[in-house]
């Protein structure tokens, strides 16, 4: 279906080039046929993996020999499932490696292509368009996400559990990516896709009690169960070793090579910062609010978040209260904040109720601005 899908549409970008100049139209866009020939092949990544992948899906026979799940009555090692086993090999890197390897290569030169090469967002806009600016490699993790999953059923074909556990294991783990990084732009699109990869971890731990055990899947089973409480382990001794690292530095004062880290970050932090802030200064707010019209919803919350820090950290304005030792949680000052009709942003009187989170406020916003300017 993919590859019927490509060659219709590069034949319909051949026959564009020959007809529309003929009719006085302009012909199809290559970066465009190639977006679109990339979304297709994307949308159908998953399906076509599955289907590439069923000569390897053997399940074992009492007397010793094995047939394919989708087709019985095919044994597994007689020709006919070697002709199989061939087109599944080449399907699988063809599609699935070749089409993955061209996205991750895409994505991970991506910051480095789209500043040199202007043409490339249009040529995998399909990888990029969808996630926020700052998480443009999400694109990647769905493929690898969605290959894993139709790597699941030729792990152990002999053993559902085995096969549950696995995708247990899979979806749990992009589950707690998918809520720690937030990737889509849109704020349902992230709460749909958490949603999905819950009732999908909650479907296939329930479905799980009902699958028979099977003679001889024992082994198999318990390998994966080890497998899946190993990586689970390794996973907590690392987070705890450095949690453990970070608060005996903490404790000791970062002494040493780490104190000069640290030192090295906050200066760099804070020249690019004061160099951030002089670029602004020169910008006119008609100018600021065109920019923050282009910002999607994740942008605006990220650009409230910073100016909440700055108030309360930096210059302690009207609403800053006390210090941040003092407060008791970035949520509070957050609510704190907003409660407050204008804040005192360096005098600027920035109203907490304009466009986009900053910017415009009401006049009457704009009065108590000027007057806690002059009482400051």
């Amino acid at each position: 279906i993919a590859m019927m899908a490509l060659g219709a549409l590069f034949s319909m970008f051949a026959l564009s080039h020959v007809v529309c100049p003929l009719l006085g139209w302009a012909p199809w866009a290559r970066t465009k046929a190639t977006n679109t020939a990339g979304q297709v092949w994307q949308a159908l990544y998953i399906s076509i993996a599955l289907v590439a992948l069923l000569p390897f899906q053997c399940y074992s026979h009492p007397n010793g020999k094995s047939s394919l799940n989708a087709y019985s009555d095919v044994v597994c090692g007689e020709a006919t499932h070697v002709v199989l086993l061939g087109f599944g090999i080449a399907f699988t890197l063809i599609y699935g490696v070749g089409f993955f390897t061209i996205c991750l290569v895409a994505n991970l030169r991506a910051p480095l292509l789209s500043a040199v090469q202007p043409l490339f967002c249009q040529y995998f806009r399909f990888l990029l368009f969808r996630f926020r600016v700052d998480r443009w490699y999400w694109g990647s993790v769905l493929m690898t996400r969605s290959f894993l999953i139709a790597l699941v059923p030729i792990l152990n074909p002999d053993s559902g559990h085995a096969q549950a556990c696995m995708l247990l294991l899979i979806v749990a783990s992009f589950l707690v990516l998918q809520s720690k990084v937030y990737p889509w732009k849109n704020v349902t699109l992230n709460n749909m896709d958490t949603l999905v990869l819950y009732v999908l971890l909650i479907i296939t731990g329930t479905s799980s009690v009902f699958i028979e055990p099977e003679e001889g899947s024992l082994l198999g089973f318990t390998i994966v169960v080890i497998s899946a409480f190993c990586v689970v382990a390794i996973c907590l001794v690392v987070v705890l070793g450095h949690g453990t690292y970070e608060s005996v530095t903490s404790a000791l004062g970062r002494v040493g090579s780490s104190a000069q880290r640290t030192t090295a970050k906050n200066e760099g932090l804070s020249r690019s910062f004061v160099l951030a802030t002089q670029q602004l200064a020169r910008l006119t707010e008609q100018e600021v609010t065109a920019v923050f019209a282009e910002f999607g919803v994740f942008d605006r919350i990220a650009v409230r978040d910073f100016l909440v820090l700055v108030d309360h950290e930096l210059l302690h304005g009207d609403c800053s209260g006390s210090t941040r030792a003092s407060q008791l949680t970035a949520a509070y000052r957050h609510k704190k904040w907003q409660r407050c009709s204008a804040v005192n942003l360096g005098g600027s009187g920035v109203s907490a109720k304009g466009r986009s989170g900053v910017g415009r406020g009401s006049p009457a916003d704009e009065g108590q601005g000027a007057s806690a300017e002059q009482s400051g």
